[in-house]
């Protein structure tokens, strides 16, 4: 077990984390490549610990690391694996059937990527918003999706609820 005694606080609900599920241990950052100058420097270790909210019962990893340290220039495009683009777009065609989608719905996805979801619901008429913490995907996102840049949080909801009215899914 890790040092750490709790996981902070929930993302859902605000309790104090004290149901550890796992510890995988230190881990580097995800997602990050150094370069030549920081090859020749340790480089920074996190623990990799999940929690489960004795509250509401969502399973989360702690904050460890600062979103900014993560989300500034993120290596990973959804879109570079064709079989999870093939399983969401089926995965679109579903939800639209399932719940009556259409022009007057609203679809939203946190952590969007590039838009290799969300594409799939505008071709079928659908619209959409992304939500991108990674600045680099955010910019890079599929034409015709509209994709914010904020990180998740109340206050970016509040917003972008405030714009697009309330989302189906």
């Amino acid at each position: 077990m890790h040092a750490a005694r709790t996981g902070g606080l929930c993302r859902s609900c605000g309790t104090v984390l004290t149901e550890q599920v796992v510890d995988l241990g230190m881990h580097p950052p995800c997602q990050r490549f150094l370069t030549t100058e920081e090859a020749e420097a340790m480089e920074p270790f996190y623990p990799l610990v999940t929690w489960a909210c004795s509250n509401c019962c969502l399973v989360q990893i702690g904050d460890q690391v600062a979103p900014e340290n993560i989300f500034e220039e993120y290596a990973y495009f959804s879109s570079y694996s064709d079989s999870w683009v093939e399983h969401v777009r089926n995965y679109a065609h579903d939800m639209k059937q399932r719940f009556d989608l259409g022009a007057e719905s609203l679809v939203v996805e946190v952590a969007s990527n590039d838009g290799y979801m969300l594409q799939w619901f505008v071709e079928l008429g659908v619209p959409v918003l992304g939500i991108e913490p990674a600045k680099n995907i955010a910019r890079s996102r599929r034409p015709r999706v509209s994709t914010r840049w904020p990180r998740f949080s109340t206050s970016s909801s509040r917003r972008s609820y405030a714009l697009t009215g309330f989302a189906r899914i």
